[in-house]
């Protein structure tokens, strides 16, 4: 044991030994995840964020949240200034291939430990302890004296088997985060044995991965489950709205996108107006859509909306309505020069084509 004790402290006194067992071991247990698609958090902080796109929003980093608020900013309370501008950075360099992100993160966690590393190495230089390893052996295998050297050989076996078996689990995990539907699938199978009532947003985020997989009355019953458990959460409440529209059931789906919309949950607006237009209640659907913009001034798929419909003649009288759909339209160019949409629409009301609904 006293021997290789002494090994494993001559090669942890070399500063290569030690940076090559930490990238070895950081990539190891954590390479399986960089296939993982964007999960969770990830669809309002990456995906939708329009935010992130620009670095004309950069200011917007030191005084905001991380998550995208749909046209209303970066909103919430999540309030961390380096992880907004990692995505900035990831998007222009990896635009929305979350294998670029998870190598970022993974040479980030890798970082991280050689400053660890670095931190320990100048505290023990610094209180004149020449062998690092040894003092932290030390500490580990003499500070109980009474141990045999049999006790300490199954000490280092039992501590040597403990790191083995966190780093299969953490490989094992990585496998449940590869997609949203795997994650939540996995996890809701849990919650009986965990929490008896049942989690309100496991069932809302696991019915949406069921509603994008097509398996859309299975997604229903999640968001009425998670309903159940929390009336007033916007999210299950929008989300059941779309299940609703999907069967055609337009009036109850609907309603439920109002009750989502009523705590300001921008998607649920976008869902109004877009139901609205379904059932061609275009008067009503321009009003909406007025108001949902001071709300969520930015908010490029509302104001697309609302240029579609000053641009026809379906609406009402309105003299400045091409004036008001040019400058929608110049807004959202701004910000997504490449919107192939507002990029037709504009030209069509440039060149005097007619639009209808």
């Amino acid at each position: 044991m006293q021997r290789f004790i002494g090994w494993i402290s001559e090669k942890f006194s070399n500063d290569k030994f030690v940076a090559a067992v930490l990238v070895i071991a950081g990539f190891f247990v954590y390479f399986n995840a960089l296939a993982n698609q964007f999960v969770w958090d990830d669809e309002e902080q990456v995906v939708k964020n329009a935010v992130i796109r620009d670095w004309n929003n950069f200011p917007l980093i030191f005084t905001s949240s991380t998550f995208y608020g749909g046209g209303a900013g970066l909103s919430g309370g999540f309030y961390r200034p380096l992880v907004t501008l990692s995505y900035f950075w990831n998007y222009s360099y990896w635009g929305l291939n979350p294998s670029g992100y998870h190598l970022m993160q993974l040479l980030f966690h890798c970082a991280n430990a050689f400053l660890v590393f670095y931190l320990l190495k100048i505290i023990f230089e610094k209180n004149n302890v020449k062998n690092r390893f040894a003092a932290l052996s030390t500490a580990a295998f003499n500070a109980a004296p009474k141990l045999s050297v049999r006790q300490q050989k199954i000490a280092v076996a039992v501590s040597m088997a403990i790191i083995i078996a966190l780093g299969a689990r953490t490989v094992i995990r990585n496998t449940d985060w590869r997609s949203g539907l795997s994650l939540y699938g996995h996890d809701i199978a849990l919650v009986p044995m965990i929490s008896p009532q049942g989690n309100f947003e496991l069932e809302n985020n696991y019915g949406v991965e069921l509603f994008r997989a097509g398996r859309i009355d299975e997604a229903g019953e999640h968001f009425k489950r998670s309903i159940a458990l929390q009336p007033n959460w916007s999210f299950s409440q929008n989300n059941l709205g779309a299940v609703l529209e999907r069967l055609g059931d337009l009036e109850a789906a609907l309603d439920h996108y109002r009750k989502a919309a009523e705590v300001d949950y921008y998607l649920a607006h976008e869902n109004v107006a877009g139901i609205l237009i379904k059932m061609k209640h275009y008067n009503q659907v321009r009003d909406f859509l007025e108001k949902s913009l001071i709300k969520f001034p930015n908010n490029l798929k509302m104001q697309f909306d609302l240029a579609y419909l000053y641009s026809t003649d379906n609406i009402g009288n309105d003299k400045n309505a091409k004036q008001k759909a040019l400058y929608l339209l110049s807004l959202i160019l701004r910000a997504d020069p490449q919107n192939q949409q507002a990029q037709q629409l504009y030209y069509m009301l440039q060149t005097n084509q007619k639009i209808e609904l």
